[in-house]
């Protein structure tokens, strides 16, 4: 995953092939600028003007563009394991 100020647009804009050879190696990209004003409840988006671009089918399911998805495992010792972005919920899980 690549974290970037540039927006999609400058990034494939140009003949940099620096960034073209970069972007061939990623599976996603969070593109735009970062604006203080405008701030994303997204997990992966530090302000709501960035987005997420799938550069490959790779993650495109485990980390949808608009929504939030968790995974929650229970071992038979009662240890839970959250991974993902879940929902914020009150109700306690143990």
């Amino acid at each position: 995953m690549i974290f970037t100020g540039f927006t999609r647009e400058e990034l494939y804009s140009g003949n940099d092939r620096h960034k073209s050879e970069l972007l061939k190696h990623a599976d996603m990209l969070i593109a735009g600028p970062y604006r203080q004003e405008m701030p994303s409840s997204h997990p992966l988006l530090a302000s709501a003007n960035q987005e997420i671009v799938h550069l490959t089918e790779r993650y495109r399911e485990q980390i949808p563009s608009g929504g939030k998805r968790a995974e929650f495992r229970f071992g038979v010792n009662g240890a839970t394991v959250a991974t993902g972005f879940p929902v914020r919920c009150s109700m306690p899980l143990s």
